[in-house]
């Protein structure tokens, strides 16, 4: 299943870090799936490092302006040339669901 994910770009509370995290290991007992992020910052870093960890796929797809972030080499990397609300867009129709986080 490919997962479609928006979520929070700043730097989130441990709180909402946790949580994260336990989504990603939720769907790990599910079976492997292909998570599809906004880029590797904030909140999405760490759902990014957790699906790595966990074995599963990781999509990023990036707007303009940021293709200077450094990610894991797991990552495959989209460089859109897209201003961010033209990148969600990519990001919510390539999802078989989408998750707000």
């Amino acid at each position: 299943m490919q997962i479609a994910i928006a979520a929070l770009g700043t730097e989130p509370k441990d709180e909402l870090k946790e949580k994260a995290r336990r989504f990603v290991s939720t769907m790990t007992r599910c079976s492997r799936q292909v998570f599809i992020l906004g880029g590797y910052w904030g909140l999405m870093a760490v759902v990014v490092d957790e699906a790595i960890r966990d074995g599963h796929r990781v999509v990023a797809i990036i707007p303009e302006g940021a293709e200077h972030v450094i990610m894991p080499r797991e990552v495959i990397r989209i460089d859109t040339g897209c201003d961010p609300r033209c990148r969600s867009v990519f990001i919510a129709r390539s999802g078989d669901i989408m998750v707000s986080l």
